[in-house]
């Protein structure tokens, strides 16, 4: 006999990672919505249990079963409950990326004192593909298969004569009974799908289905979900949400749209220097199949000749209104995050890349602010010269700047680039600030760097102009890399605070300017960014000497924990700001790195987990800022 009890313990020991993972998917369960036939319920209290109890990490229901039926009682009570929707459904779940195994599921709640002696919830299960019930049969002492009219009961269900056990009037046999589970899965008869589809029909016969209508040969009421093995709820699958995201917003556009008109109004006019055109570029790139824009293959488009915006503007109007909506949802969002983070005092350091991408909204809209021929192709595109890392050089293919057009507008486009920036974050990072003194053009077409020269930057001219056009703006200089006495200068005259980056400062072949006794006050001390190991990866790879001399710098040691120690050494300093990553104050390793420089794939997944930050930690954080002196309270 089966132990359901015992079960919630075997699927946390025999599914680890589902465990995990269900975390996870019940955010983005979402993702399943097929053309208002469905919806994914998502269960977020009792999500323990129904994994214990299903052994599956997403639950796919009619979207009836939302509004009729209350699909979190089935879930979490198993309260008994019958929906139905069309066997298609099952195909469309299977192909949704992510999707390891899906099982479909048949209910039907027989109708109390109408037939037999309770109210029972009858579950069709099919045994070639499931993976929930199928386990708790194997645990029987005897080799359970479930023949025509055969079902196995709940504790609950009584049974007078086991080869004539009735339900709507159909005989059954009863092969087995589970052990109580104290749910009203203890009322639940299991049984095929053959078995369940005469039962339904009998029902029907009966009139006791509110479904009188309802072909019990094509229908299913759920289907259960298990995630791809190895989708890991500490990495995040960026391709899997961009794929499946614009199902969930399309719906919220379509039942939005009309009640919050006149706020995405409002939005528009504040933002039209941007929006619109973004809106615009975003429907075109879809209607062409979100190739770039470099190779559509409308010329006029293109090249954005006023006839042809105005033939796509009316043409994709729907598609350009849902960018918009979707713009003024990610800002009326945004809003209310910075809002809520500054009533507790946290500021947002937002990251600014010195060039903008060639595929973006930014070049096709304004193209003259950039080195573009009469086609709008590249002339030179940005990069890296080789050193010692790298015999090629890195070819980052932006399009550079145009800076004697933009400095004789008065950089109009660097003004509003830097306001926009500023409504979102108040700290901005200016990544690879030494190309405003001056950069590295390549040749458009160039497979590497190699062949580029150094360009004059706009230096002071461009820099001074944004801070006299943001006096309560803070910035930061990345100013990482080879320096060029220019280079420093132009970072002196622009008042900025540049970075020093502890793990570069323990070389023990040189002498580092990023030892922290040799630290100016206007400055920013990293333990690391978001290009480099976090710590605890850096001391499995670095050079042991290194690692020693750390060791004896900054009176490291395993009782305090060697990433503490490199915090301490950073807020200690006397730096202006202090910056670390959370994986530092996890004293996570390698696999918690973020991004690794000039690699594909892999980068930028990792993800914090509910219950990685516990009281002891947060005590742990706020004494040593406070010790320091960088509490704001």
């Amino acid at each position: 006999m089966v132990s359901l009890a015992q079960l919630p313990w075997r699927n946390l020991r025999g599914y680890p990672a589902r465990t995990a993972a269900l975390l996870v998917f019940s955010s983005l369960m979402a993702m399943v919505l097929f053309g208002g036939t469905m919806v994914v319920e998502g269960v977020r209290q009792g999500l323990r249990t129904v994994e214990s109890r299903l052994g599956a990490d997403i639950l796919v229901t009619p979207a009836d079963a939302r509004s009729e039926f209350d699909a979190q009682d089935f879930l979490v009570r198993a309260e008994p409950s019958y929906f139905y929707m069309d066997e298609g459904a099952l195909d469309r779940v299977d192909a949704v990326p992510g999707v390891e195994a899906a099982s479909p599921q048949l209910f039907l709640a027989s109708a109390r004192a109408s037939c037999c002696s309770g109210r029972y919830q009858v579950i069709a299960f099919d045994p070639g593909s499931d993976f929930t019930v199928q386990p708790w049969i194997d645990d029987t002492d005897r080799d359970l298969r479930l023949g025509p009219m055969d079902v196995v009961v709940g504790s609950n269900v009584t049974v007078y004569d086991e080869d004539d056990f009735k339900i709507f009037d159909q005989s059954l046999r009863v092969v087995a009974q589970f052990a109580p589970t104290g749910s009203a899965l203890d009322n639940a008869v299991y049984t095929d799908f053959d078995t369940a589809r005469v039962l339904i029909e009998s029902s029907l016969s009966k009139g006791l289905n509110k479904y009188t209508d309802l072909d019990p040969s094509s229908v299913i009421s759920s289907v259960l979900v298990r995630v791809r093995a190895g989708e890991d709820p500490a990495s995040v699958d960026y391709a899997l949400i961009y794929r499946s995201r614009f199902d969930l917003l399309r719906r919220a556009f379509g039942r939005g749209w009309g009640r919050d008109r006149e706020k995405v109004a409002a939005f528009v006019r504040e933002n039209a220097f941007w929006v619109e055109d973004y809106a615009l570029f975003m429907a075109i790139k879809a209607h062409f199949g979100m190739t770039s824009w470099i190779d559509w293959p409308d010329e006029g488009i293109r090249l954005r000749r006023p006839q042809s915006l105005a033939a796509y503007r009316s043409r994709l109007a729907r598609e350009v209104d849902f960018n918009l909506y979707v713009q003024y949802l990610f800002f009326r969002q945004w809003d209310a995050l910075r809002a809520y983070a500054r009533e507790k005092g946290v500021g947002i350091i937002g990251d600014l890349p010195i060039y903008v991408a060639l595929d973006s909204a930014d070049v096709w809209a304004e193209p003259q602010w950039f080195q573009l021929d009469e086609k709008n192709v590249p002339i030179e595109v940005a990069g890296v010269p080789p050193d010692s890392f790298s015999a090629d050089g890195q070819l980052w293919g932006n399009p550079l700047y145009d800076y004697d057009a933009m400095e004789r507008d008065g950089f109009g486009w660097w003004i509003r680039r830097i306001g926009g920036a500023a409504r979102l974050y108040d700290v901005i990072r200016i990544d690879h600030f030494r190309g405003f003194e001056s950069y590295w053009a390549v040749p458009f077409g160039e497979k590497t760097a190699r062949k580029g020269h150094w360009v004059k930057g706009p230096g002071m001219a461009l820099v001074g102009t944004l801070s006299d056009s943001f006096e309560g703006l803070h910035f930061i200089a990345e100013d990482l890399g080879y320096h060029t006495p220019e280079v420093e200068q132009l970072l002196s005259d622009s008042g900025f605070p540049g970075m020093k980056l502890l793990e570069f400062a323990f070389d023990s072949r040189d002498t580092s300017a990023f030892l922290p006794h040799s630290f100016e006050p206007h400055c920013v001390c990293y333990v690391g960014t978001h290009d480099n190991q976090t710590i605890m990866g850096w001391r499995q790879e670095a050079d042991a000497t290194d690692v020693d001399m750390a060791r004896r710098y900054l009176g490291l040691n395993e009782e305090e924990g060697f990433n503490w120690g490199f915090i301490r050494g950073g807020m200690s300093s006397v730096a202006a700001l202090f910056v670390t990553q959370m994986q530092d104050f996890l004293g996570l390793g390698p696999d918690a790195r973020t991004n690794t420089p000039g690699t594909l794939g892999g980068n930028w997944q990792w993800r914090m987990l509910p219950g990685q930050i516990t009281p002891e930690l947060t005590e742990r954080i706020a004494s040593m800022t406070r010790m320091y002196g960088r509490s704001a309270g």
